[in-house]
């Protein structure tokens, strides 16, 4: 029969590895719990991003089909009024080519900004990747290494504790 010394030493070896192997299994769950919701909402972020490029996308094709509408109805005007006027030639056409040229440098430039808008949603996107990534990376899985450790000290101890209780030779 073993003394009670052994049997509490054993017990506490079998507390303390199955401590560790809890603790370590508790760790795993946590990180891989945290790692899904980081990519979820990373996800979730990109969806966002997308629809708002999107939008912008047809907001500025609108803008551009507004202006292109105003453009030729200011056109169409300047064409009519100098018709009712009797007034011909290099003037009017070159009102018109004005109004043309207005037309394209707003087309130019509504491009140049939904472009910019678009580079910046994607840095957005790179940015939400980096955070997740932070953020996946802020809750380790468990070391397997450490765990093993935890439990030979407690097979150290439970060896120590029965060493020390032998009588010596």
């Amino acid at each position: 029969m073993c003394d009670p010394v052994t049997i509490i030493a054993g017990a506490s070896l079998a507390i303390e590895a199955g401590s560790a192997v809890v603790g370590a299994s508790a760790q795993n769950k946590a990180s891989k719990a945290n790692a899904a919701a980081a990519t979820t909402a990373m996800h979730d972020t990109w969806k966002s991003l997308s629809l708002r490029e999107t939008q912008e996308q047809d907001t500025t094709q609108q803008t551009i089909m507004q202006a292109d509408r105003q453009a030729r109805s200011a056109d169409a005007v300047a064409r009519v009024s100098a018709g009712e006027a009797g007034v011909a030639g290099a003037s009017v056409d070159a009102l018109a080519g004005d109004i043309s040229a207005q037309a394209s440098a707003f087309k130019v430039t509504q491009g140049r900004n939904l472009d910019m808008t678009i580079a910046q949603l994607q840095q957005e996107k790179v940015a939400a990747k980096s955070a997740a990534q932070s953020r996946i990376n802020s809750v380790p899985g468990a070391n397997p290494f450490a765990t093993g450790l935890q439990i030979a000290t407690a097979g150290v101890n439970f060896a120590n504790t029965i060493v020390s209780r032998k009588p010596g030779k």
